[in-house]
């Protein structure tokens, strides 16, 4: 068993007080985390998935998608309704942010601090009418948020790895909406992960301040007048959380809002470090008093504007060929021309037309496919994401044998219409194929299959 750092345990005590923080010990030391599991209504609707998945789940009261997974030994990333996208992976706690506030269906959002994906997909599940800039400035970290966008079918999230004040200085008032899941000092993850208690010290919470504040800074240039702005962080020092948040109020025309009450009645108040500002309404979650790992969230809005908006997007003036719309045609998917750019041959589906990026791109939106010598390959992420416009498609049930094959990479014989289609689960997804003369040639990428999964069908 690891032992908590002596300092920490001197900070936490006077937090809590000497009986709290002996319930909250026990709770990183001797306790297991709790799972958490969010439905990702693009996909299917959350009645459906209750009818047909085979998990024991608990309703979580704060967020009508979110559940706890009470079966302790299931693997889920080996599970087939998880690699047809119905459903992600979640810490209960750090579903709180986002459940914090009313998101409106149109919104503009900047995610500064994206990887892996939880905060922007659960972003991106309520948005109809509007998109996400998802960010990480580590690109090893993008490549698992890609990954979770894709096997979600989400169509409304551009994905950047840049620094923030790169990506921040060429926005200006023009967000509805940002996300700073801040880079910060961990302590509420040791319980699951407690290979992190090692790493904890005074110092790196200096050092992670020093980010916070930058990170803020950035991100209030970007704000629409009355545009809000999320902090969140995995911690429970007061340096990173009420003290930060009360020095950028003081410093910038932002005002500290209350969170959705469904939130307030889940969390506990924060601390009152500035006389001059209601810090309860700014919220905190305790692995021994609320449902999940730590976690602190704090909503403010933009009160004035600091300037004209301005961005940094381009026109899309790119050259389509006809094999791309040849290849819609057959398929029978309809996709608005505008949307389609075509980048080095690789040719994407934007959110919305002319979001077009100019630096640090790593998706433009959805991959449709790839020309080379005049031929179009489709992409595993247009399969995903528009699987149910498909009229070629087969449906096949978790112990049907043609599903092991197909995600083994096998050939399928089949009665099936000539060309490109997909396999779905329930409706959902999980990737594509090419069929010629009832032979069904499976397109699921080799890097994705799971050998977990096999184990169960």
């Amino acid at each position: 068993m690891k032992e908590l750092p002596f300092k920490f345990k001197e900070r936490m005590i006077e937090l809590l007080g000497k009986e709290e923080y002996a319930l909250f010990e026990d709770s990183i030391l001797n306790k297991s985390n709790i799972r958490g599991l969010r439905v990702n209504t693009k996909k299917i609707s959350v009645e459906k998935f209750l009818k047909i998945n085979p998990y024991k789940l608990e309703k979580l009261s704060f967020n009508n998608d979110g559940f706890i997974l009470k079966d302790d030994e299931v693997q889920m990333g080996g599970e087939v309704f998880h690699q047809a996208g119905m459903f992600y992976m979640q810490d209960p706690s750090a579903m709180i942010p986002i459940n914090s506030i009313q998101i409106k269906k149109d919104w503009r959002v900047l995610d500064l601090c994206a990887a892996p994906g939880g905060k922007t997909s659960q972003i991106s599940n309520q948005l109809s009418d509007g998109f996400v800039i998802a960010n990480d400035i580590k690109f090893d970290r993008c490549k698992a948020l890609v990954f979770n966008i894709e096997r979600l079918g989400l169509e409304n999230v551009i994905i950047t790895s840049s620094d923030c004040a790169s990506l921040c200085k060429n926005f200006k008032n023009y967000f509805d909406m940002v996300l700073i899941d801040a880079t910060c000092s961990g302590e509420g993850m040791f319980r699951k992960n407690p290979n992190l208690i090692s790493t904890w010290s005074e110092k790196n919470i200096k050092r992670c301040c020093d980010i916070q504040k930058s990170l803020l800074s950035d991100a209030s240039k970007t704000l629409k007048k009355n545009g809000i702005l999320v902090y969140s962080t995995c911690t429970f020092s007061l340096e990173e959380n009420e003290q930060m948040i009360c020095e950028f109020l003081v410093n910038n025309s932002f005002e500290l809002l209350s969170v959705n009450k469904d939130v307030e009645k889940v969390t506990v108040p924060g601390y009152t470090v500035n006389k001059d500002y209601d810090c309860s309404k700014m919220r905190r979650c305790y692995p021994h008093m609320n449902v999940g790992e730590g976690q602190f969230v704090a909503v403010m809005k933009k009160i004035e504007s600091d300037g004209e908006e301005s961005n940094n997007f381009n026109k899309n003036k790119s050259f389509i060929p006809d094999i791309v719309f040849d290849f819609l045609n057959d398929v029978e998917v309809k996709i608005e021309k505008e949307r389609l750019f075509n980048k080095s041959n690789k040719i994407w589906i934007l959110p919305k037309p002319d979001l077009i990026l100019k630096n640090n791109v790593v998706s433009y939106g959805v991959k449709l496919g790839t020309i080379d010598n005049n031929k179009f390959t489709p992409d595993h992420a247009f399969f995903m994401t528009f699987g149910n416009q498909f009229k070629n498609k087969i449906d096949l049930e978790t112990d049907n044998y043609r599903l092991k094959l197909y995600l083994e990479g096998k050939s399928i014989k089949v009665p099936i219409k000539n060309g490109y289609g997909v396999i779905q689960v329930e409706g959902c997804t999980l990737g594509g194929f090419y069929a010629k003369n009832n032979i069904l040639t499976s397109l699921y990428p080799s890097n994705l299959t799971n050998k977990d999964i096999f184990n169960k069908l």
